[in-house]
C-alpha cells in the first residue's frame, strides 16, 4: 500500500494522522490499508492520543468492507482521542453510522472536508 495514504502532522501542540482511504475500490486494498494503519498506530504510545482525519472519497462500501473498518476503528480506539471522517455521503454514511453505532464510539464526526476538520479536531 501507498505509504502516502498515511500522513502526521503536528498543530497547537496536537498530533494528527490523516488516513487517505479515498479511491480504494477493491476489499483486498481496504484490508492491505488498514493493516498498514494499524502498523502505524502501533508505534503510537497509547498515553499520548492522537486526532485522526479519515478520508473516505469514493472509497468501497459494502458488508465486506464494513467488517474491516468495523475492526480497524476498534483497533484504533485506545490510540485516537477524537476523530475526524471527511468526503463522507450516501453508502458510505450509513455505513460509518452503522460502524460507530455497534463500536459506541462518540469521538468521531463527519466533515465535509479536511480543513473543517482540522478546525475542529484543534479545538476538541
Amino acid at each position: 500500500m501507498d505509504t502516502k495514504r498515511i500522513e502526521s502532522f503536528t498543530l497547537n501542540k496536537r498530533k494528527f494522522v490523516y488516513f487517505d482511504f479515498s479511491r480504494i475500490m477493491s476489499n483486498d486494498d481496504m484490508l492491505e490499508m488498514t493493516t498498514s494503519a494499524k502498523a502505524y498506530m502501533q508505534k503510537t504510545d497509547p498515553e499520548s492520543a492522537v486526532y485522526a482525519i479519515i478520508n473516505v472519497d469514493s472509497a468501497i462500501a459494502d458488508s465486506k468492507t464494513k467488517a474491516i473498518l468495523t475492526d480497524w476503528l476498534e483497533f484504533n480506539s485506545k490510540y485516537v482521542l477524537h476523530a475526524a471522517i471527511i468526503n463522507l455521503d450516501g453508502t458510505r454514511k450509513i455505513m460509518y453510522n452503522s460502524i460507530l453505532k455497534s463500536l459506541g464510539l462518540k469521538n468521531i464526526k463527519y466533515f465535509p472536508t479536511r480543513q473543517l476538520a482540522v478546525d475542529y479536531l484543534s479545538e476538541a
